[in-house]
């Protein structure tokens, strides 16, 4: 699957119930059973998709965060992070398009 800059990322908050241990989360999907345990980085990205932003920006904020990490790497670390929450049935994605029809 290829990411679109434009898709708009939500997660599912309603499924899944989120733990923090300090910069660190623990997912725990409710209908399944699974758990998923995110590190640092990958807790970051979960938080980022909460609707508001589309990918191109959840990507340009993180490299935005590490700028002593080179922009392609840091772009290629969240975009297989955004893969594995959406192949995870995690987070729902969504068009710009879609998400303003339901804001109206």
């Amino acid at each position: 699957m290829d990411l679109d800059g434009r898709t708009i990322l939500r997660r599912d908050d309603d499924g899944v119930a989120t733990a923090r241990f300090d910069e660190e989360a623990v997912l725990y999907e409710i209908e399944s059973s699974s758990l998923h345990r995110l590190n640092a980085t990958a807790a970051a990205v979960w938080d980022a998709c909460d609707g508001s932003c589309d990918v191109a920006g959840i990507i340009a904020a993180f490299v935005d965060a590490y700028p002593d990490v080179g922009a392609h790497e840091v772009a290629d670390g969240v975009r297989a992070v955004l893969l594995d929450f959406i192949s995870s049935g995690l987070v729902a994605s969504g068009s710009v398009e879609q998400t303003e029809d339901r804001a109206e």
